[in-house]
C-alpha cells in the first residue's frame, strides 16, 4: 500500500513541475500577445500585462522554492535570509495584486465605452500606467502590519467567562523559531507557537502598566494564573494590566514532548521522544528566555515604540520562574527591555541542585527550634529549662539506638530518611507543629508515638506490620516533592538530557541600575535562606539598586504565604505593588509587622484543624494521650535508655552520659550540651572529667568562640590533644608551655608542625609525665634528625611513636654514629620518610622494648651490612618495611637476627628478584622466623629484555602455591605491564586483611576494568576511608566511578590533575557526578599540581571539603585564593588551604598577595618555608 509520505513526494515532482511549465509557457504567450503593436496602447491592455508579470514571478518564485524544499530537501529559508523574509510575504500579496490587475483592467473596459466623456477619459493609457505603479507600490509598503500578529479577545477565566467586572482578556499566539541562534528571524528556521494572554480593564490597556507575571514550576500553565490576574487588575483599578505567556511545550503553547493522544502511553511517547529528540532538546531555558524576549518585542515594539513614556513594564518570576528570569537577564544584558524585575522565591543558578534540598533541612530544623526557644506561650512553657533545642539533640541521639531487630531498621529507615520523612510538615501552616512532635517523641517514646509520623493510615489496623509500613511508607512522605511523571521514566532510559550552556551556574556579570526587587520568607523548606542572601550577595555587586527583603513567618513563594493578622496571606503582594507603582523609590514594608508569629501555643483555630490533621487531635502538645489516634508501632528505638530503665534522656546517670560524652569530640560536646541546662554545663566545666580535644577540621570562629571559654581553662583534664592547624600549634603551645603543663595529657598528635626549631618544643614534651602517644607530620626539609631523636628517646612515658618527615638527601653522617643518654621506653614506631639503612640499625640500639616497627622507604647510602649486631627486638612481632636498592642478600642477616619473633611482615621490594625466590623465603621461615603469621609481599621488577610468557608466569606461581605457602593461607597473584618499551612485573599477595586504604601507583592506569575488580575485590569498600591515586595516568571521570562506589572515603590524595581534554560543563551533567557531589564525605584533599579549572571542578565535586593542600602551583594562585575565600554555597566548609608554588612570581610577591589577602579578609596566615603557604579563616 502506498504510503502518504509517497503520494505528497509524487504529487509534488509531477503536479508542480506540469503548472510550472504550462504557467510560465501561457504567461509568456500572454505577454507576446498583450505587447502586439496593436494592442500595447490600450490601458486595460497595460493592467492585463502588469498581471500577467506578477502571476509569472508568483508560479517561478513559490513553486520553484516549494519544489526545492519537498523534493531536494534544501530549505531556503533556513539557509538565505532574505528569501526567508519575503518569502511568506510575496505568497500572498502577488496573487492579491494580479487579481487587482485584472479587475481594474474589466473596469477599463466599461469606462472605455461610456457615453461621457469625463468617465471615457479615466481610460488614458499615460495616467492609468503611474497611478497603477503608485498603487501596487504603496500596497506592499503598507500591508505588512495588517499580517502582524494580532490579539483576539478570548475568556478570562478557563471555564468560558469573557468578562469579569469590566476586565477583559486578548490572547494570541506568536511564532518562534524551535532553536534560536545569533542569525535566525522569527520565521527562519522550524518554529512553534508561543501562546500570550493579557488581562485589562477596558479603556486602559492602551495607557496601564505592563506586568509580565512568569509562574513557577517546570510545566505550570498560566491558567493557573487567572485568578491571581484578575484580582491584581481590579485592584489595582485597571492602572496595571497582567500579561502571561506560557512557555514552549506548556499549556496552549506548542507541544515539543509526546502529542496529548499517547502522552500517558508510555511506549508509544517513548517511540516519539526517540524519532523527534532534537526538538525536546530545544526546550531549555536559553531559548526560553530568547521567546519572552521576541514576544515582548512584538507586543511592545522593537524599541518600545508601541508604549507611552510614562507606561512601565515589570517582570515578576516565582519559584523556578525566577531561574527563567535570571536567563532572560543573561540574553538581554546589551538591550534592556524592562524597566524593573521581581523575583519570589528564588532558585539558584543551577536547578539540578533542587533535588539536594535536603540537606538544608538541619538549617530549617535549628532556625525553628531557636524560634520555639523564644516562645514563652509555647516551647517554653512545656520544655523542662524553656530550652527546646535540647529535645531536638536528645530525638538525635536516640536515633542512635537502633537496633537489627527494630521495625526502622527492617525498614531501611535511617537518621537521614527520618529526618525526611519528617519533612512533610516543613510548610508554614504547620512548621509550628514540628517542636510538639519532638517533645512527643521525647516524652512518650517513640515506640509508642512514631506512627504520627505515618498519618494517615489504615485507623482499622491496630498495630500494622514493618511489611504493611514497607508498602505505603514510598508513597506517604514528599521532601523534595519530585513529581513521579512520566519525565521520570525517561529519565531513567537516559534518552534525554536537558542540556546547559555558557550560562549555567552563571551570574551577569554587566552592571545594571535596574530596580529589582527579591522577596524570599525566611521557612522556605524547599530554598532556605543560605541560597537567597548569597543570591543578593551576587548581584548587588552589579547592580545598586538591588532590594532583598525576607518575609517573616513565610515559606515557599513569598507573595501570597505571609499569613497576617488583618488580612489573609497579601503581604508580599502588598511590597510587589509597592515597587511595581514606584520601582525607583523603597517598597512600603509596613504589613511586615503585622504578619503573625508562629503559634506555637497551638490556640488558634486554625493551628488546631493542623493537629487534628496530623496528630489526630487538637491538642499539638499531647499533655493528654489522644484516645484511639496513635497507632503503636512495636519499635525498639531507645535501647540504652531501657537497659538502664529509663523513660527520659534526663533521667539517665552521669555515668551514661559520660559514655555518650564517649562518641562526641569535646567542643562538639560542649557546643551541643552546654547551653542546654545547669546539670550539663556543670558535667563540662566543672567535673574531673578527662576529654578529647580534636582541632583537626575546625573553621576560626569555632575555635576563637571556645578557646578562651573552655580550653585555656581545662588544660589540667586534657586526656588527648589532636591539632592540624600550623597556626593554632603555635598558639597553643606559646601560651601553655609558661603557663601550665597539660599534666594528663596521653596522646598528642599534631600535624603540619614547624620542626626547624624543635629544641624548646621537645623540651616542654619531656616535662608531661604521662605522655605515651606522639605523632608527628613536620612540612620542612631543615628539621635536624640528631635532635628529634635524641628528644625523643628522652620521653619518660613514650609508647607510641609516629614521626612523618620530609624525605632529605643531606642527611649528615653524624645521626649515623650520635651516642644517646637513655634507652627509649617505645614500643610502636612508625618512621613515615625516607631512612637509611644504617641510620635505622643506630636508632633500634636505644629502642629495646620496640614491638612494632613501621619504615616508609629504607634505603641503603654506604657501608657493609653487618651479619651479627650487638643488640636484640625479643618483643618485636610486627614490622612493616620498604626496600630501596636494597638487596636480599643484603637484608637476609637483619631478618634472621632481628625477627626471631616475628608475628606479622609486611614487606614492599623492587629489582632483586631473590625476593621471589620461593625456597629461600621456605627456609628464612621456617628456621628462623618461625611465628610468622602473616606474610603479605610486594615486588616489583624490572623485566629487561626477558621474554614473558605464561609458562614462566605459572612456573612461579607454583612455586609460591606449595603446601608450606597453602596451609598457612598465605596465597599470591601477579600482574604485568609494559611501559615507555619496557616490561614490568607485580608479584604480591592477595589477603585483604582489614584494609582501609587504595593505593594506586604510579604506572597504573584506572580503566573500567579495574574499577569492576574493585567493586568485586575481597575488600570491603564500605571501610575504606583514604585513596591515593598516584597514577599518571588518569581518567577524571573514571575515578569520579569509582568514587561513588567508596561511600565512606574522607581523604583523597592525587598525584596530578591533568584536565586539558576535559569539557567541564558536560562531566559536571553527568549522573554520576552530581551522585557523588550529593553522596559523597570526602573533607581532606592533597594533590600535588593543580591549576584554577582543577580547583574549581574538586570544590563542585567535594561540597564537604574542609581542607585543601596543593603542593605545586604553577600559575593562578592569586585566583585560586580569592575563588575559595569567597564564600559561596560549594566552599561554606572549607576553612583552611596550603598551597606551594616554586613559581618566580609567587616567590617575588607571595608576602604583597598574603598582606591583600589578610587585609580584606578575616585569615590567618602562616609561611612554611620558602615556597608555601596556610592560611585558616572563618
Amino acid at each position: 500500500m502506498v504510503s502518504l509520505t509517497t503520494i505528497t513526494s509524487d504529487f509534488t515532482i509531477y503536479s508542480f513541475f506540469i503548472i510550472l511549465i504550462i504557467g510560465t509557457i501561457g504567461n509568456i504567450c500572454n505577454l507576446i500577445a498583450f505587447l502586439s503593436k496593436d494592442l500595447r496602447t490600450k490601458a486595460c491592455i497595460f493592467y492585463m500585462v502588469c498581471s500577467s508579470l506578477l502571476d509569472l514571478f508568483f508560479s517561478n518564485f513559490g513553486i520553484i522554492i516549494r519544489f526545492a524544499t519537498e523534493y531536494f530537501g534544501n530549505n531556503l529559508t533556513n539557509t538565505n535570509r532574505g528569501i526567508c523574509k519575503v518569502r511568506g510575504y510575496f505568497l500572498v500579496c502577488l496573487p492579491a495584486m494580479a487579481s487587482t490587475g485584472v479587475l481594474l483592467a474589466t473596469f477599463d473596459r466599461c469606462v472605455s465605452t461610456s457615453s461621457n466623456a469625463r468617465w471615457r477619459r479615466l481610460s488614458s493609457i499615460c495616467d492609468i500606467s503611474l497611478k497603477f505603479i503608485d498603487c501596487q507600490t504603496c500596497t506592499l509598503l503598507n500591508t505588512w502590519p495588517i499580517i502582524k500578529p494580532n490579539w483576539s479577545n478570548c475568556s478570562v477565566l478557563s471555564d468560558g467567562t469573557f468578562i469579569i467586572n469590566n476586565i477583559h482578556a486578548e490572547c494570541m499566539l506568536l511564532n518562534v523559531p524551535i532553536h534560536w541562534n545569533s542569525s535566525n528571524l522569527t520565521t527562519c528556521t522550524e518554529t512553534i507557537q508561543i501562546y500570550v494572554k493579557r488581562y485589562f480593564s477596558l479603556g486602559y490597556e492602551n495607557i496601564s502598566h505592563h506586568l509580565w507575571r512568569i509562574p513557577g514550576g517546570g510545566g505550570i500553565p498560566v491558567s493557573s494564573l487567572e485568578f491571581e490576574a484578575v484580582t491584581v487588575v481590579g485592584a489595582l483599578s485597571g492602572s496595571v494590566s497582567v500579561y502571561v505567556t506560557d512557555k514552549r511545550s506548556v499549556g496552549e503553547s506548542s507541544r515539543l514532548e509526546c502529542p496529548t493522544s499517547i502522552v500517558q502511553n508510555f511506549t508509544g511517547c517513548l517511540s516519539f521522544i526517540k524519532a523527534n529528540e532534537y526538538r525536546l532538546k530545544q526546550n531549555t531555558y536559553t531559548n526560553t528566555a530568547h521567546d519572552l524576549e521576541y514576544v515582548l518585542n512584538v507586543v511592545m515594539g522593537k524599541n518600545r515604540e508601541n508604549l507611552k513614556t510614562n507606561q512601565r513594564v515589570i517582570l515578576m518570576g516565582s519559584s523556578q520562574g525566577t531561574y527563567l528570569l535570571q536567563r532572560y537577564l543573561h540574553v538581554t544584558q546589551e538591550s534592556e527591555q524592562v524597566d524593573a524585575v521581581i523575583f519570589d522565591s528564588v532558585l539558584p543558578p543551577d536547578t539540578t541542585r533542587l533535588v539536594y534540598g535536603d540537606k538544608y533541612l538541619n538549617y530549617i530544623f535549628l532556625d525553628l527550634f531557636t524560634r520555639c526557644s523564644q516562645d514563652e506561650q509555647g516551647c517554653a512553657k512545656y520544655f523542662e529549662d524553656n530550652n527546646p533545642l535540647r529535645a531536638l539533640y536528645t530525638y538525635k541521639m536516640n536515633e542512635d539506638f537502633f537496633d537489627n531487630s527494630s521495625c526502622l531498621y527492617l525498614l531501611k529507615t535511617n537518621t537521614t530518611e527520618l529526618a525526611n520523612k519528617m519533612s512533610f510538615i516543613l510548610y508554614p501552616e504547620a512548621m509550628q507543629l514540628l517542636p510538639a512532635l519532638i517533645y512527643r517523641i521525647n516524652r512518650f517514646e517513640l515506640n509508642n508515638n512514631l506512627a504520627e509520623l505515618w498519618s494517615p493510615l489504615n485507623l482499622e489496623e491496630k498495630n500494622p506490620t514493618c511489611e504493611y509500613l514497607k508498602g505505603i511508607s514510598s508513597n506517604t512522605f514528599a521532601s523534595t516533592n519530585v513529581m513521579p511523571d512520566i519525565y521520570c521514566e525517561i529519565e531513567k532510559t537516559k534518552i534525554l538530557g536537558y542540556p546547559t550552556d555558557q550560562y549555567y551556574r552563571k551570574y551577569p556579570t554587566k552592571k545594571t541600575n535596574m530596580p529589582m526587587l527579591l522577596l524570599h520568607g525566611d521557612m522556605d523548606q524547599a530554598l532556605p535562606l543560605p541560597i537567597p542572601r548569597h543570591f543578593f550577595k551576587q548581584y548587588s555587586m552589579i547592580n545598586p539598586n538591588f532590594i532583598y527583603i525576607e518575609m517573616p513567618r513565610t515559606g515557599h513563594t513569598a507573595l501570597g504565604g505571609s499569613p497576617m493578622v488583618d488580612e489573609e496571606g497579601t503581604c508580599g503582594w502588598n511590597i510587589a505593588v509597592s515597587f511595581m507603582l514606584s520601582p525607583t523609590f523603597e517598597p512600603d514594608r509596613s504589613c511586615l509587622n503585622k504578619i503573625s508569629p508562629i503559634d506555637f501555643a497551638g490556640t488558634t483555630t486554625k493551628t488546631k484543624q493542623i493537629a487534628i490533621q496530623y496528630f489526630g487531635t487538637d491538642n499539638i502538645w499531647g499533655t493528654e494521650k489522644p484516645n484511639g489516634t496513635v497507632i503503636n508501632i512495636a519499635i525498639n528505638i531507645q535501647l540504652k535508655m531501657n537497659q538502664n530503665g529509663c523513660t527520659n534522656f534526663e533521667d539517665l546517670s552521669n555515668e551514661i552520659i559520660y559514655e555518650i560524652f564517649d562518641f562526641l569530640d569535646t567542643y562538639q560536646a560542649y557546643e551541643i550540651f552546654s547551653n542546654l541546662n545547669i546539670r550539663f554545663r556543670n558535667i563540662l566545666t566543672l567535673s574531673d572529667l578527662s576529654i578529647n580535644v580534636n582541632i583537626f577540621n575546625i573553621s576560626k570562629l569555632s575555635f576563637e568562640q571556645h578557646y578562651e571559654e573552655f580550653f585555656k581553662c581545662n588544660t589540667h583534664r586534657i586526656h588527648s590533644l589532636y591539632i592540624s592547624n600550623p597556626i593554632v600549634i603555635d598558639l597553643i603551645f606559646s601560651s601553655i608551655k609558661n603557663d601550665i603543663l597539660l599534666t594528663r595529657l596521653r596522646i598528642l598528635c599534631l600535624k603540619n608542625i614547624d620542626l626547624s626549631d624543635c629544641e624548646d618544643f621537645f623540651d616542654y614534651l619531656i616535662l608531661l609525665p604521662q605522655l605515651s602517644t606522639l605523632i608527628i607530620y613536620s612540612f620542612k626539609n631543615d628539621c635536624d634528625r640528631i635532635i628529634i631523636y635524641d628528644k625523643l628517646f628522652r620521653l619518660p612515658a613514650l609508647k607510641y611513636c609516629k614521626l612523618s618527615l620530609n624525605d632529605s638527601d643531606n642527611l649528615p653522617r653524624e645521626v649515623f654514629s650520635t651516642a644517646y643518654d637513655t634507652l627509649s621506653p617505645i614500643e610502636h614506631l612508625i618512621i613515615d620518610c625516607n631512612v637509611y639503612f644504617n641510620e635505622l640499625l643506630h636508632i633500634l640500639l636505644y629502642v629495646p622494648h620496640l614491638r612494632r616497627l613501621s619504615i616508609k622507604s629504607l634505603t641503603w647510602r654506604y657501608g657493609q651490612v653487618p651479619h651479627t649486631f650487638p643488640f636484640t627486638l625479643n618483643k618485636l612481632t610486627h614490622v612493616s618495611i620498604e626496600l630501596n636498592f636494597i638487596k636480599f642478600d643484603q637484608f637476609q642477616p637483619f631478618m634472621m637476627n632481628l625477627f626471631k619473633n616475628l608475628q606479622v611482615l609486611y614487606i614492599s621490594t623492587s629489582m632483586d628478584d631473590e625476593y621471589i625466590n620461593a625456597q629461600r623465603w621456605e627456609d628464612l621461615i621456617t628456621t628462623h622466623m618461625p611465628h610468622l603469621r602473616i606474610f603479605d609481599i610486594q615486588h616489583k621488577t624490572y623485566l629487561f629484555n626477558n621474554i614473558i610468557n605464561g609458562e614462566t608466569c605459572q612456573d612461579l606461581m607454583n612455586r609460591f602455591a606449595t603446601l608450606f605457602w597453602t596451609k598457612r593461607k598465605w596465597f599470591f597473584t601477579h600482574l604485568l605491564y609494559y611501559l615507555d618499551r619496557s616490561n614490568y612485573g607485580v608479584f604480591y599477595s592477595i589477603q585483604p586483611y582489614s584494609a582501609n586504604e587504595i593505593t594506586f601507583g604510579k604506572n597504573v592506569y584506572i580503566s573500567q576494568d579495574l574499577i569492576i575488580n574493585i567493586a568485586n575485590s575481597m575488600i570491603p569498600l564500605s571501610q575504606i576511608t583514604k585513596i591515593t591515586i598516584n597514577s599518571d595516568f588518569i581518567c577524571f571521570s573514571n575515578i569520579i566511578e569509582m568514587l561513588c562506589s567508596i561511600p565512606n572515603c574522607k581523604k583523597l590524595i592525587l598525584t596530578s590533575l591533568s584536565l586539558e581534554n576535559t569539557d567541564f560543563s558536560s562531566l559536571q551533567c553527568t549522573k554520576n557526578f552530581q551522585y557523588l557531589s550529593y553522596t559523597n564525605t570526602i573533607t581532606n584533599i592533597f594533590i600535588k599540581s593543580c591549576d584554577f579549572k582543577g580547583v574549581q571542578l574538586l570544590v563542585n565535586l567535594f561540597p564537604r571539603l574542609e581542607h585543601l593542600h596543593i603542593n605545586e602551583l604553577q600559575q593562578e594562585f592569586q585566583s585560586i585564593i580569592k575563588y575559595l575565600l569567597n564564600n559561596n554555597e560549594d566552599t561554606r566548609y572549607l576553612h583552611s588551604l596550603y598551597i606551594r608554588s616554586i613559581s618566580k612570581i609567587w616567590i617575588k610577591k607571595r608576602k604583597n598577595i598574603i598582606t591583600e589577602i589578610e587585609q580584606q579578609n578575616n585569615v590567618s596566615v602562616k609561611l612554611p618555608g620558602d615556597f608555601g603557604c596556610y592560611l585558616w579563616w572563618k
